[in-house]
């Protein structure tokens, strides 16, 4: 069908379930159906008995599955960064930074309007709402609309650097062109 294989009958029947959209695995409590029992456990756990499967022996907190809780331990606590980059190296805790890391390996994409180059396909689609009368946000310092939204990006530069995002009106740089936050 779709030519993937599976070392487990068990694993090759739960994909083949999905090609013909069965849904073996039903809640006892509200009976919502799932593809696979992890699901529906974990299902269970979050909506009906409103608690974690499982806590981490060195900080206490939860996860719903033991996947999560091995990862979480393996990133946090023993500081172990399994994906890395092929072209330069660069070690991360999940794979998915590091597939997000490797689009800068791509090669600069350029504006088509300003010519202005961009490291990524995503900075890009911000970076054209500049050019459009587009104002999602709004200024958590001024009030005033601006076309993106920095404070994320700042709150995920602290949380990377394990440190404590100060107020709004001390970020180090500008949230919007019009205010003097800074």
């Amino acid at each position: 069908m779709c030519g993937q294989s599976y070392t487990s009958r068990s694993c090759y029947n739960s994909h083949m379930d999905k090609h013909s959209n069965n849904k073996r695995y039903s809640c006892s409590h509200c009976g919502k159906k799932f593809f696979v029992w992890i699901s529906r456990r974990t299902h269970i756990y979050k909506v009906h008995l409103k608690r974690t499967y499982c806590d981490c022996p060195y900080c206490g907190k939860g996860f719903y599955t033991q996947h999560h809780m091995k990862k979480h331990i393996d990133a946090d606590h023993f500081d172990i960064a399994p994906y890395q980059c092929v072209v330069c190296g660069k070690t991360f805790k999940q794979s998915s930074n590091l597939r997000c890391h490797e689009k800068i390996h791509e090669g600069p994409k350029s504006c088509d309007i300003c010519r202005k180059e961009l490291k990524t396909m995503a900075c890009l689609r911000q970076h054209m709402r500049t050019h459009s009368d587009e104002r999602n946000y709004i200024c958590p310092v001024c009030s005033k609309a601006i076309t993106y939204n920095m404070i994320p990006f700042f709150n995920l530069y602290y949380e990377l650097m394990g440190i404590e995002p100060p107020e709004y009106s001390d970020f180090p740089s500008k949230i919007c062109s019009s205010c003097e936050t800074g």
